[in-house]
């Protein structure tokens, strides 16, 4: 079935009801909207001659025949005869009446092809509306056939049971529509705005918000459409359309629009939507309901109550319960799409139940022998299907997706065969239940009849079959399935799951989940007696309960999408064929054949496609703005766009439009185009579309003239029943925006299989296959982060570590204990190494972090513990007192049970010394009580424990206790307060503080005494001392009671404990109350664009079914030692609330909250925090409804965008005026300039230039000393995508700018969601100028070989150029005197030349692909000067004519070219297949080895340029050596060389073949290096007649070239011809050789270099030898092994090292123990840091330091070019780049706010680059740079190291000519990489994977 758009045929239902078969038809396509049905269904009836005829034309005195129709139904009603069918056929058109009687059969039908509608509403005039205070007021309002319904009780409409404090006004039935679409009510006048009305019913005033001058107002005026009585048996009602009936809840009060009480009557192809209550109400028997829409209700879609062989087929029943009803006192008295009580034999079959607010198809109170099969039951709010107290039903082959609470419920219920359904992504898959009913003798609602009784109905679960279903897991916590058994133990009635599924009929399921662990349990069973059951594996249930025989298990889903609404199997999956057979019956329900394979899940279904989109008119197609409203503001749909125009002076201007319901935990996505007429800032929100109107999404969008795409990613914090998307337009001035393509859509994405390692890659998989895509490199122990398909990212930030890395991969944490093989105990997998006594004597347990081991000893020997979980326990250590020792996520526990007074009373107990060792520890105890284990070399914290607290058994007081202030029918599930217990005190505990003192190598432990053994002491009594490793994240509870639980375990209460309800209440041992902290690491989010971000707790108990009010607050940082008292004053701005209740029962069931957190992680972000803490509290403190628990495992979930980058001056320039002018040095010109960026991109988008971006400019100048600002509008990118094509240009309009003013300009980036900082940010500075119109005017240019730039033809085709010479014209201004040109840079003045003619020509080359510019500067007589450019677009050059990588195997034969033309033949012993500079190299002995191809490859008398990587031996040779030539007869016609005179490289050139005269040498600008990789090119010019020689990228000293000649022969590899002799060999490697037939110029030379940095040193520090003892270098350049002085030690203790080696190497670290002599060095100059390079390590040190502590340092003689440091003030990493290598040195520094909130603890991983031609110094921690620029972060422009340097120096670094003590590192330092060049984000991101690399990937 599919919902069609507004103003089509609503319903395809006509036979229209779809049903996918598994495996037989195609996937349905996703709706295009989410409308509501605007019109009743089209149908073509057959009309018997005696019909009669009703038109809106007609008179009720007419006949009733087509040509002298009946103007009412009702007249017609009343022609018709007892006991005979009568037709009546109404002609198109409205209805309003009421067919308040119909005692005679009836057919009701339109007349073909035409739509008719009853409606229950009157339309009002625009006269009787009477304007007041911004409403308009409707006076004397009172229908007298509605049911009156006046505040506060209502109770005339309505069981007061029903109502929602959310919606308090939700039983009064008063309806207003405007032009079709239902107002929103409010219970208050002062409520009243665009889009509401309030009904006072008291004085019949009903006001509106929205002006109805020229709108359709329609308000309810009759209760219900139609109610047939018995007498009309065999009625007919079809294709009719029943709206605005005011219903009421009470059932004696017309309760439905539709009332039937007729038997055998028939329901088809109706409309029935927006009525005030119930849509249908069946009460006979032999009913069909088939093929209608039922939508939008107040309460009930359908409802049926004693109808026996009900048929209920093809409807698709929708977002009923509108009002909300019944949500207050829990789900039994809850809306829902179909509600039956009492029915038998009922058939549901092919129905769609979808978006309802309650249960989607729910059956209570003995319903019997019910079938419902084929269903699509969806995105409903609470059950899918639920079956209570009832008994014997078949549901099969339902697909249950997306319902809030559980997908299929049974309770209470016996014999339901639940068989081959699909539930999936449900709050919860499958509950089987048992209800705490019957209580017998009761009436009807507590105990069967005795009739039902002799049915079989017991009301009991038992008996149920469970088998061929597909299980799959949501998100959240919930098991798979659970069975929970809700009667107590004192009543004797409790069966538990072995009661409720036999053995035999369970089984052939298949479960899924799509992340190991999540959720923790597959399996809840309830037992008779105890605790239930929580079975994390299949394999675990199996082997306990001897159930699910033949199921299967997978971690990932069986079906092909269920998120975007594809429910079929996956083809080829194990689940098509891993079906049980089914029985006869169940075969012929479902409608397959009973024999044969049988698949999981459900086998067929209604077709119904997902409506993603939330929106309508959001394109504005036609002339109406519906259901768009505003206020402040005209709204017209104009040429396809609403445009909302706003009058100067309005405060506030809404646009908004309400949407279909959002709920809490999904993401959606708004996206829109706009533009508006001014520069203006707006806010779009995403919010509830009722008070208070919470925001999930609130964005700010800058809007100008131009249309732009916007798109913004969120997750739903709350259920909604209505939303609404809000544009925030008033206050702006006068205004108008346009709106287009508005858009809100529920995201379907997946979740990818394959994470990818960088977040490129990630966001390419995400954009392809439509998917979240986990980014292996920032997944962490607390951290998970997604790319999603839109190009954004989503993070999720635990509060306890999740996973753990251990031996090279990430494993789930895991805190169970095991024994190994020396007998000792350890957890699973926790992030710090833990190790616990298996009994006798030594360390009771030993916790060591990053090599700083403390543990404790037991005074007395240990008896062997047994194990139970997470916990050791060492039974009688003192008489009747045993040791229990829990091994936490963050450190561990250890517990003394006290278990009688007598034991108490051992004064052993009295003191407890526990031995203590902490070697290089110095552990404290503070005033407040708790303790500290400090690094005695860093100051750091590295253990730390709460004050320790102990705790009696009190048990909950057992009297008398008031009621809650009204009935509640659900009990409570389980336990309703904490007990006491070993792991956490109970509500009713009596709690005291542990006083500890620590000295001389023992901790002391001294319990309070009057608790210990007080006569009104409960035992056991338990003494609670823990210990943790500080975090980032952390939590904490504190009490008013005078305690706290920092690091709380388990769940914790938060709000006033309820001691006076019961049963809550027992457990409340005093008039406490509870706050809860949660503290998260924000560092990584630091300038980024957060887009929403939310905060998810779980709560687990609430004190009633009751919503109340939980706060969450933007708070301060606590520590362990916080308290009630000492955080009162910690709690900040409230960032939002959630009014709920879960926890209590089945009706309210525990489940995530979810709060908006987005303006705190802005406000992080923004500035920096490392951290953010948030604080939850009840709204009302004394509240003892308020109670509720929380779970430990919150987290916070933020989807955010990395904002362009700056972008910087070297990327900026002006027509005329040429580069980017700092303010010393305006550009000055006669007109005004073309404004130029280039090259600008997107980190969001793989980095390539210009994919989705937008570019930015404003002008600033002062006038009269005020600043003026001129926004010069944001522009596309000027050509297609691709390298270098990202260039934006926008001209300066006249007027704008004055004449004589220096101005500036500066520009900024746009993604489609954020900006980047303006170019000016930072230690930038924006573009000057002068705009003098007297000024020199600038040289005007032209070419015909490179046609000029064309802004205005984005698609203009690129002339093929680089390499290439063009002739250009310059003419100029008679005042010139002389002119200097260049390509791409400012000319200077010094390579100026005279003018001699108006137009002088010159011949000049573009340097790259992509924008080129010439520019032209020049100069009168008094030295006045200008600039004038010539802009045009350049192809990529051509390819090398030949291209030898060098990658063959060793062995090879041949080295292939790449062009295929010119292989060439390895010979003399050349050896292949050895390391090279970016892959394999050639490696040549230098006495006869080369390569050589059988012919030439260049002409060496034109234009050519020759290329190549060489690694010389480690000592230079001292002969001459050429690594590249073409050889003649008897000369080479080049040679690109080695001379042994200078040591210097030279590109040489002979006069002739037969001479040895030189025709030019190209020399290099510095000597040759031995034993690194070093890149040559060697350029030949003819027409500018020059040699060029680049080494590493730097030109060396060209040479004039004299006459050229043609060399015939072999290109050469490793030698040349000389004199006709073949020699100088070269003695090293030779890689990636290429020759071209044309120039390549300096940016190509560049590009060549920096293909992949060259890994100069590598140190993995694995090992080390020697003495001294030295790590070896296995870098690729000259080895510098790494010498370790002092202390310094490579150590192998796994605790200690975190990257791994390769298998079959140990790994190792360095360990510097911290002081000043500790510390390793590589004597020499491991890197020119002159030129471009990178330096990356892995740095560890535990806690926080409390002192500087150097990482490394490139020392020079006196500073150090570069250092690396912690600054513990700024408690951040630092870089120092000092302004020389001497005295008076000024030092810039760069910084990064991340420490330790990387993925692996305590290690970060650190990366420096320094790019030489840019002049920045970056750093990179933990693979992010910071976003923006500013003073010192992350980044630095015109920043250089000096250079050269002496050494690196590791733990240390040279300041002021010495090395200053106490700043050593204290710690692990791994993996030490130096390479030549930059390294890109992606590299960054593979070296910041623990794991080493033995070169750079690919």
């Amino acid at each position: 079935m599919r919902l069609l758009g507004t103003g089509a045929a609503v319903l395809a239902l006509l036979a229209a009801s779809m049903v996918v078969t598994e495996g037989t038809v195609a996937r349905p396509a996703m709706a295009t909207t989410a409308a509501p049905p605007t019109a009743a269904t089209t149908t073509s009836y057959p009309i018997p001659g005696d019909a009669l005829f009703v038109a809106p034309t007609g008179n009720d005195a007419n006949a009733g025949t087509q040509a002298a129709p009946l103007r009412t139904a009702g007249a017609a009603v009343a022609k018709a005869s007892a006991g005979k069918m009568t037709t009546i056929v109404l002609r198109a058109g409205e209805y309003r009446e009421r067919l308040g009687y119909v005692a005679v059969p009836v057919t009701l039908q339109p007349y073909p092809g035409e739509q008719v509608w009853f409606k229950g509403s009157s339309v009002i005039q625009p006269g009787q509306w009477i304007a007041d205070g911004g409403a308009w007021r409707l006076d004397n309002w009172n229908p007298g056939s509605v049911c009156r319904a006046s505040a506060p009780a209502y109770d005339e409409c309505m069981n007061p049971l029903h109502f929602n404090d959310d919606n308090p006004v939700g039983g009064d039935p008063q309806m207003v529509f405007v032009d079709g679409e239902p107002l929103r009510q409010v219970a208050t006048r002062e409520e009243v705005r665009a889009g509401t009305f309030f009904h006072d019913g008291t004085a019949d005033k009903t006001y509106i918000g929205a002006d109805p001058a020229g709108r359709r107002v329609e308000v309810t005026a009759i209760k219900s459409g139609m109610h047939f009585f018995a007498g009309a048996d065999g009625s007919i009602v079809r294709g009719l359309g029943f709206a605005h009936y005011g219903s009421s809840q009470n059932q004696t009060k017309e309760p439905a629009a539709v009332i039937a009480q007729a038997k055998d009557m028939v329901f088809e192809n109706n409309t029935i939507i927006h009525n005030a209550a119930t849509g249908l109400l069946v009460n006979a028997d032999n009913i069909r309901v088939n093929r209608n829409a039922i939508t939008d209700n107040g309460y009930l879609g359908i409802q049926a109550h004693r109808s026996a062989n009900l048929t209920v087929e093809g409807n698709r029943v929708s977002r009923n319960n509108t009002e909300r009803l019944g949500y207050s006192a829990g789900y039994n008295l809850s809306g829902a799409g179909m509600f039956a009580t009492r029915v038998h034999n009922a058939v549901v079959r092919d129905n769609v139940f979808e978006a309802n607010q309650g249960n989607g198809l729910w059956c209570d109170l003995s319903c019997h022998k019910l079938t419902a099969v084929r269903n699509l039951i969806r995105g409903n709010s609470r059950h899918g299907l639920h079956y209570k107290v009832s008994g014997e039903a078949l549901l099969a082959s339902n697909v249950l997706a997306g319902n809030g609470v559980t997908g299929l419920s049974v309770l209470g219920s016996n014999k339901v065969r639940i068989i081959n359904n699909t539930s999936v992504g449900n709050g919860q898959a499958i509950a089987v239940q048992e209800d705490s009913r019957p209580t017998c003798p009761g009436d009807d609602d507590d105990c069967p009849t005795d009739a039902e009784r002799a049915l079989g109905i017991t009301w009991d679960t038992a008996d149920t079959t469970l088998m061929n279903n597909v299980i799959a897991a949501d998100a959240g916590t919930a098991p798979l399935v659970n069975t929970t058994d809700n009667n107590t133990a004192e009543s004797g009635r409790r069966v538990g799951g072995d009661g409720m599924i036999p053995v035999a009929q369970m089984h052939h399921n298949g479960y899924s989940r799509e992340l190991a662990g999540t959720p923790g349990t597959l399996v809840q069973w309830s037992r008779v007696t105890g605790a239930s059951l929580h079975f994390p594996s299949l394999a675990e249930f199996q082997a306990a309960t001897g159930r699910d025989a033949g199921s299967r298990y997978q971690e990932s889903s069986f079906l092909v999408n269920a998120p975007a609404g594809d429910y079929r199997l996956l083809p080829g999956s194990p689940a098509e064929t891993a079906g049980a057979a089914l029985p006869a019956d169940v075969a012929a329900a479902i409608g397959v054949p009973a024999t044969g394979q049988v698949r999981l899940g459900a086998l067929a279904w209604p077709g119904e496609p997902l409506a993603a989109e939330h929106l309508r008119n959001g394109s504005a197609d036609g002339a109406s703005t519906v259901p768009w409203w505003t206020t402040g503001a005209q709204l017209a749909a104009v040429d396809g766009e609403l445009r909302a125009s706003v009058a100067d002076g309005t405060a506030e201007a809404v646009l908004a439009q309400r949407t279909a319901p959002l709920v809490s935990g999904r993401t959606y996505t708004l996206s829109f185009d706009a533009r508006a007429s001014a520069d203006v800032a707006v806010q779009v929100a995403v919010q509830e579309g009722d008070a208070p109107y919470n925001a999930a999404l609130a964005q700010d969008v800058e809007l100008e003239a131009a249309a732009q795409r916007f798109s913004f990613p969120f997750t739903a914090t709350t259920d909604t029943t209505v939303a609404e998307v809000a544009f925030q337009l008033g206050g702006k001035g006068a205004l108008t925006v346009h709106l287009d393509n508005v858009s809100l859509v529920e995201n379907t994405w997946g979740v990818s299989k394959e994470p990818k390692a960088t977040e490129a890659e990630a966001l390419a998989a995400a954009a392809a296959t439509g998917r979240l895509v986990e980014v292996l490199a920032e997944r962490g122990e607390t951290r998970e982060v997604y790319a999603t398909p839109d190009g954004s990212f989503t993070s999720k930030e635990h509060f306890q570590p999740v996973r753990v890395f251990k031996d090279g991969v990430w494993v789930p944490l895991d805190t169970t204990l095991r024994k190994q093989p020396d007998g000792s105990i350890v957890p699973g997998a926790v992030p710090t190494s833990l190790k616990l006594s298996g009994g006798g004597g030594g360390p009771l347990v030993t916790i060591n972090r990053a090599g700083r081991p403390m543990a404790l000893t037991w005074p007395t020997t240990l008896p062997t513990p047994w194990l139970d979980g997470d916990t050791a326990v060492y039974p009688r250590v003192l008489p009747d007192v045993d040791l229990r020792v829990r091994a936490e996520p963050e450190g561990f526990s250890h517990v003394l049970v006290v278990k009688t007074a007598q034991a108490a009373k051992d004064p052993r107990l009295a003191t407890i010394k526990l031995g203590l060792s902490a070697p290089g520890l110095t552990v404290r105890a503070a005033e407040d009580g708790t303790q500290e284990a400090v690094d005695e070399a860093t100051g750091a914290v590295v253990y730390e424990a709460p004050v320790p607290i102990m705790w009696d058994s009190t048990p909950p007081a057992a009297q008398a206790m008031k009621a809650l202030g009204s009935p509640e029918t659900d009990q409570p599930d389980g336990n309703v307060g904490a007990d006491a217990s070993a792991t956490q005190p109970g509500d009713t505990s009596k709690i005291a503080a542990v006083a500890t003192t620590v000295a001389n190598g023992e901790m002391t432990l001294t319990p309070d005494a009057s608790l210990l053994t007080g006569s009104d002491t409960t035992y056991p009594v338990y003494i609670d001392p823990m210990w943790d490793t500080p975090r980032a994240s952390a939590r904490l509870m504190v009490s008013s009671a005078g305690w706290a639980k920092y690091n709380f375990t388990k769940t914790e209460g938060m709000g006033r404990c309820p001691r006076d309800y019961p049963p809550s209440g027992r457990y409340c041992n005093g008039w406490y109350e509870k706050r809860l902290f949660y503290r998260v690491p924000t560092a990584k989010f630091a300038h980024k664009q957060i887009i929403s971000a939310e905060f998810h707790a779980e709560e687990t108990f609430a004190t009633s079914c009751r919503k109340r009010i939980v706060d969450i607050h933007l708070a301060t940082a606590f520590g362990a030692g916080s308290t009630w008292n000492s955080t009162k004053d910690n709690w900040g701005r409230r960032l939002d609330s959630r009014n709920v209740a879960k926890g209590w029962s089945s009706g309210c069931p525990a489940g995530d909250v979810l709060f908006n957190v987005t303006s705190a992680m802005r406000q992080a972000a923004k500035e920096g925090w490392s951290s953010t803490t948030f604080g939850l509290r009840a709204r009302d403190g004394d509240d003892q409804l308020a109670w509720k628990r929380f779970e430990r495992n919150a987290f916070v979930r933020v989807h955010y965008n990395s904002p362009p980058p700056q972008p910087k001056m070297s990327q900026l320039s002006s027509s005329p005026g040429g580069p980017c002018r700092g303010p010393q040095t305006p550009a000055t010109f006669n007109r005004l300039p073309t404004l130029f960026a280039k090259n600008l991109t997107d980190p969001d988008n793989k980095g390539v230039e210009g994919e989705k971006l937008k570019a930015q400019f404003q002008v600033k100048w002062y006038a009269g000393g005020v600043l003026k600002t001129k926004n010069l509008g944001t522009v596309k990118k000027m050509s297609a995508s691709g390298p270098r094509r990202a260039t934006f240009s926008v001209k300066v309009p006249a007027g704008v700018v004055p004449q004589g003013t220096t101005a500036h300009w500066e520009v900024r980036a746009y993604d489609g969601r954020a900006w980047s900082p303006w170019s000016s940010a930072g230690n930038a500075t924006a573009c000057y100028f002068l705009y003098d119109a007297r000024a020199l005017p600038e040289p005007v240019i032209t070419s015909t070989a490179y046609p000029p730039l064309d802004p205005a033809n984005p698609g203009q085709t690129p002339t093929d150029g680089v390499g290439k010479y063009g002739a250009f014209a310059i003419t100029m201004d008679a005042r010139v005197a002389k002119y200097a040109w260049a390509m791409n840079t400012d000319p200077s003045e010094g390579s100026a030349k005279t003018k001699t003619a108006a137009t002088e020509s010159v011949t000049a080359m573009p340097t790259h692909a992509g924008l080129n510019t010439l520019y032209v500067t020049a100069w009168d007589a008094a030295n006045n000067w200008s600039t004038g450019t010539y802009e045009f677009w350049v192809a990529e050059g051509k390819a090398p004519k030949a291209h030898w990588k060098m990658d063959e195997a060793a062995g090879a034969t041949q080295l292939a070219d790449s062009a295929g033309a010119y292989p060439a033949t390895p010979l003399g012993g050349a050896q292949l297949g050895v390391t090279g500079a970016l892959g394999k190299a050639i490696n040549l002995n230098g006495t006869g080895a080369y390569a050589a191809t059988s012919g030439p490859v260049l002409n060496t008398a034109q234009n050519l340029a020759v290329s190549a990587w060489v690694k010389l031996p480690a000592t230079l040779p001292t002969t001459h050596l050429i690594v590249a030539s073409q050889a003649g007869t008897k000369m080479a016609g080049f040679s690109l060389k080695y001379d042994p005179g200078d040591k210097k490289w030279r590109f040489f050139r002979t006069q002739a073949d037969g001479s040895t005269v030189g025709a030019g040498t190209a020399v290099s600008a510095n000597p040759a290096r031995p034993g690194v990789w070093t890149h040559l090119v060697g350029v030949q010019d003819v027409v500018a007649k020059k040699l060029r020689i680049y080494v590493n990228g730097v030109e060396g000293v060209a040479a004039g070239l004299g006459p050229v000649w043609a060399a015939g022969n072999a290109f050469q590899i490793g030698a040349g011809l000389w004199n006709g002799q073949l020699g100088y060999f070269v003695p090293g490697r030779i890689d990636d050789v290429r020759a071209f037939d044309r120039i390549v110029t300096a940016d190509e030379v560049h590009d060549l270099f920096t293909i992949k940095p060259v890994v100069e040193s590598k140190w993995h520090l694995n090992s080390a030898t020697g003495s001294p003892a030295t790590s070896p270098d296995t870098g690729q350049g000259v080895p510098y092994p790494l010498t370790l002085n002092g202390a310094a030690k490579i150590t192998t203790d796994w605790s200690k090292v975190l990257v791994q080696s390769p298998a079959g190497t140990p790994s190792g670290a360095l360990e510097l123990p911290g002081g000043n002599n500790d510390y390793a060095s590589a004597g020499g100059a491991v890197i020119d840091t002159r030129d471009s390079f990178t330096v990356s390590a892995w740095v560890s040190t535990p806690g926080t330091p409390g002192r500087v502590m150097t990482v490394l340092g490139l020392a020079g003689s006196y500073n150090s070019a570069i250092a690396v440091r912690y600054d513990p003030a700024k408690k951040r990493y630092v870089v120092d780049v000092p302004s020389k290598d001497g005295t008076g040195a000024t030092t810039a520094t760069v910084e990064h706010s991340t420490f330790h909130q990387g993925n692996y603890g305590d290690w970060d991983h650190l990366a420096l680059t320094f790019d030489a031609t840019e002049g920045t110094v970056t750093l990179w921690v933990n693979g992010n740079k910071e976003a923006a620029a500013g003073g010192n972060l992350s980044f630095r422009h015109g920043t250089r190291p000096f250079g050269p340097i002496a050494s690196l120096q590791v733990g240390r670094s040279l300041a002021g000519g010495g090395y200053p003590a106490g700043r050593a590192w204290a710690g692990v330092i791994d993996d030490v990489w130096v390479l030549r060049g930059v390294a890109s984000q992606d590299l960054i991101n593979q070296l910041s994977l623990p794991t080493e690399l033995g070169a750079i990937p690919g």
